[in-house]
């Protein structure tokens, strides 16, 4: 029979074999322990690490739907420029065809008084004319002539 160095301990190959396999069992356990320790660990900077981007991506979204508004505000604002100088716009143009109109009118008025006035003019002038042709008469026959 062979003797196992083990004998001399007074220790029986068994024995020896079963602690070897429990070593074999409890630092398998503990390499896993600390490789799910590990994995643990990354995976809750993995968690961090995402929720940081979604805190940050919401911020970017919040920034831009923040531009957009005030882009939006800002449309809004020119579209009623826009309208107000269209409606200004015709209303200067009516404002412009009434003074046409109006000064139109007015020519033409004037143009009345004028014919009137010359007419009356004409009259004054016939009206003297009549008048020192009696008077002359009138003066003559004062005369005797």
């Amino acid at each position: 029979m062979k003797l196992w160095p083990f004998t001399k301990f007074n220790l029986r190959f068994s024995d020896v074999q079963r602690r070897l396999v429990r070593a074999r069992q409890e630092e398998r356990e503990r390499v896993t322990k600390e490789l799910q320790d590990k994995f643990q660990r990354e995976k809750h900077l993995m968690d961090k690490e995402h929720k940081l981007e979604i805190i940050e991506k919401n911020a970017e979204i919040a920034s831009l739907k923040d531009t957009i508004q005030r882009q939006q505000d800002t449309v809004f604002l020119a579209e009623e420029i826009y309208i107000q100088s269209v409606n200004m716009s015709t209303q200067s143009r009516r404002v412009l065809s009434d003074m046409v109109a109006f000064a139109e009118q007015g020519l033409h008025v004037n143009a009345l008084q004028y014919q009137s006035m010359k007419k009356l003019a004409e009259e004054a002038k016939e009206q003297e004319t009549l008048i020192l042709s009696e008077f002359e008469t009138n003066k003559k026959r004062l005369r005797g002539d």
